[in-house]
């Protein structure tokens, strides 16, 4: 029995096959656009398809800086749509809950109110504040108002 790694043109290991005949798959023959290569049946799959790339030979990969990164072009790359919907999601979850202190009847007094909308100012503005950011880490939300 063999096993195989299916990889893409960019040295992704995109799947992990174990064909029921050895001589269905050959190594290093093009299959639907990815290469298949042949692994060690003992091989763990997930370790494979997560830790390692081919370019002319298997090779570890440097750990992922963070899970806002994507391998691309054989190294990590930053990926600021993942980056920046997760930060989106974070701070909308925050404008929500406080949706009900700018209501007209909300029982606060005009300070108050004042002190919420600079809060959801804030955080309205933390895309263009942390334009340059690629750490999540290192966002710091506003404090949120008492009420």
């Amino acid at each position: 029995m063999k096993k195989f790694a299916m990889i893409d043109n960019s040295g992704n290991i995109v799947s992990i096959i174990s064909p029921s005949m050895d001589d269905y798959y050959t190594d290093g023959t093009l299959y639907a656009q990815q290469v298949a290569r042949e692994i060690p049946l003992d091989s763990n799959d997930v370790s494979y398809i997560n830790d390692k790339y081919w370019r002319e030979g298997f090779y570890d990969k440097p750990i992922k800086p963070s899970r806002h990164y994507i391998w691309l072009d054989y190294q990590w790359a930053f990926d600021s749509v993942g980056f920046w919907s997760d930060i989106r999601v974070e701070r909308n979850l925050k404008l929500t809950g406080s949706d009900w202190t700018q209501m007209a009847d909300a029982q606060l007094t005009n300070a108050k109110k004042s002190e919420w909308l600079a809060y959801r100012q804030q955080l309205r503005d933390i895309p263009s504040v942390y334009a340059e950011e690629t750490n999540i880490d290192n966002m710091v939300y506003p404090t949120r108002p008492e009420a």
